[in-house]
């Protein structure tokens, strides 16, 4: 699961990572949050603001309690303020 949706992530695959992360949740739903998380940071790491922001929002649905909410939620946040960074450069 997370090997493969994170070699995509990191070779600039990042729809197919994030269909492998999708899939890796679907079908382990338990631990969905973990994998969205993990999606998140691998999206983060490679610049992918739209796909941070989308699975930050799984993660913190799936894991309202997680330990590692903070981090999750900060990261979002962080994703949306470049994005609107962005946004309002064009």
């Amino acid at each position: 699961g997370n090997v493969l949706c994170e070699a995509y992530g990191d070779s600039g695959k990042f729809q197919q990572s994030d269909a492998a992360y999708e899939a890796a949740a679907t079908a382990d739903p338990k631990n969905a949050g973990m994998y969205y998380t993990n999606e998140a940071i691998v999206m983060s790491r490679n610049n992918q603001t739209d796909l941070t922001i989308k699975a930050t929002d799984a993660a913190i649905a799936a894991s309202p309690n997680s330990p590692r909410q903070p981090m999750i939620t900060a990261r979002s946040e962080k994703a949306a303020k470049i994005f609107a960074r962005a946004s309002s450069a064009w």
